[in-house]
C-alpha cells in the first residue's frame, strides 16, 4: 500500500514544478535562459516537468529534433506521460512522420479511451495528409468525446474547411467568439489563420 502512495505521489509531483524550478522561473520572471534552462537540466535530469516544459518550448520554436530528444528521455522515465505522449503526437506530425503520430496517438488512448484530444491529433494528421473525408470523421467523433477541450472545437473547424463545408465552419468559428476562455480564443486563432494561409498546415 505505501509503495502504491508513493509511486501516486511521484507521478502527481511530475505535473507540478519542483521548488527549484520555480525559484529558476521567479530569477528568471518566466522567461528562461536557453543556457541556464540547459544547465538546470543538467543538473536535475529526472525532473520530469522541467525537461517537459524545456521541451514545449522547443516545439513552440520549431527546434523539432532536440524537441524529439528531450521528449523520448522524458518517455523513458515514465512511459505514461501523458502530457509527453501528447506533444509527441503533434512533433511527429509536424516531422511528417505520420505513423509514430498514430503511434502516440494510439497511447494516449491506451491509457485514456475517451481522450478526445488523441482523436482529435488523429485527424489533424489525416487532414494533413489530405485524407480529408476521415479526418471530418474523427474530428466530429473527438468533439462528441470530448466537446469541452478547445483543441478538438478547433480541429473541427478545420476539416470542415478542408472538406469545403464553409458554412459550418464559419458556424462554429462564432460561436467560439463568445466563449470568454484563453485556450479556446488560441487554438481558434491558430485555425483561422491556417484558413487564411497565414501559418502553414500542408502541402499544397
Amino acid at each position: 500500500l505505501y509503495r502504491k502512495v508513493d509511486d501516486a505521489m511521484a507521478k502527481f509531483n511530475s505535473y507540478m514544478p519542483k521548488d527549484s524550478m520555480i525559484e529558476l522561473m521567479k530569477v528568471h520572471r518566466n522567461n528562461i535562459p536557453d543556457q541556464s534552462f540547459k544547465k538546470y537540466l543538467s543538473n536535475h535530469p529526472d525532473d520530469i516537468y522541467a525537461h517537459f516544459s524545456y521541451a514545449s518550448i522547443l516545439f513552440d520554436q520549431n527546434r523539432f529534433h532536440p524537441c524529439d530528444s528531450i521528449l523520448k528521455n522524458v518517455l523513458k522515465i515514465d512511459a505514461g506521460y501523458f502530457p509527453a505522449l501528447r506533444l509527441m503526437a503533434s512533433l511527429k506530425r509536424e516531422m511528417n512522420d505520420y505513423e509514430s503520430a498514430d503511434k502516440y496517438c494510439e497511447a494516449l488512448l491506451k491509457i485514456n479511451n475517451e481522450a478526445g484530444y488523441a482523436i482529435a491529433s488523429k485527424a489533424r494528421t489525416r487532414l494533413k495528409q489530405k485524407k480529408d473525408e476521415e479526418g471530418l470523421q474523427l474530428a466530429l467523433q473527438s468533439v462528441e468525446t470530448d466537446e469541452q477541450d478547445p483543441y478538438n472545437t478547433a480541429t473541427l473547424i478545420l476539416a470542415y474547411h478542408f472538406n469545403g463545408e464553409k458554412d459550418k465552419r464559419d458556424a462554429l468559428i462564432e460561436e467560439c467568439k463568445n466563449v470568454n476562455n484563453e485556450a479556446t480564443k488560441e487554438f481558434v486563432l491558430y485555425a483561422t489563420e491556417v484558413i487564411s494561409g497565414k501559418v502553414p498546415f500542408r502541402p499544397k
